[in-house]
């Protein structure tokens, strides 16, 4: 006998379903901000208040992007492929709000 999944199974197991993360977040967890913003080469470099670092790529950065200049706002599906995108992709501005 095959198993079946319902959609509503899927989601309850699949922390990603389309572009979209379906974990919530308790409000009783620590929120944790941003410290410290570094343009490197390649990279945007994010120190947290907690101490720690991440590095994002500067094509992951923008193949990421959900503004309405990058994502349809009727159903977030991009305008462009990665394909598109140039190489040399680097931010015009870098900074917290």
């Amino acid at each position: 006998m095959e198993a079946t999944m319902s959609v509503a199974d899927i989601k309850k197991h699949n922390d990603f379903v389309g572009n979209h993360a379906l974990k919530t977040v308790s409000m009783t967890e620590k929120m944790v901000t941003i410290k410290n913003i570094e343009r490197c080469d390649r990279t945007l470099k994010l120190y947290w208040q907690d101490g720690h670092e991440s590095s994002f790529h500067f094509m992951w950065l923008r193949h990421n992007c959900f503004c309405s200049f990058c994502r349809n706002s009727a159903d977030g599906i991009r305008p462009f492929t990665i394909l598109d995108v140039n190489h040399d992709v680097t931010p015009k501005d870098v900074y917290i709000r």
